[in-house]
């Protein structure tokens, strides 16, 4: 988690995508809105961590994450250093690493 936010708070897309699955780096690249910037993964996260210019992301050391693990699934739960807004990711274990199923789910209720 913490290195998927060092990286878009780098503006770095490529290395942010890196922490995602294929299947989410695919799905992203296919957006409709994806062919406005370039039509990949790295240029659409590249793009998203422009929207957030005033984050420094030096709050990334106390990010407090909770996973719930069920085999090579997990669930976080986490408030986005980012927005600050609380959230809760998919993630899946690919080739043994941990990678971001989703970027957002947002919780119930």
């Amino acid at each position: 988690m913490r290195s998927y936010y060092r990286a878009l708070l780098d503006g770095d897309g490529a290395r942010a995508c890196k922490a995602l699955t294929p299947a989410l780096a695919r799905d992203i690249a296919a957006a409709p809105a994806a062919q406005n910037v370039g039509g990949s993964c790295p240029d659409v996260l590249k793009l998203a961590a422009g929207l957030n210019p005033d984050r420094a992301g030096d709050d990334l050391h106390a990010l407090d994450v909770d996973v719930a693990r069920d085999g090579d699934r997990a669930s976080a739960r986490l408030a986005n250093p980012l927005t600050g807004k609380r959230e809760s990711l998919r993630l899946e274990r690919v080739g043994g690493e941990w990678k971001l199923a989703s970027l957002v789910l947002r919780p119930r209720g």
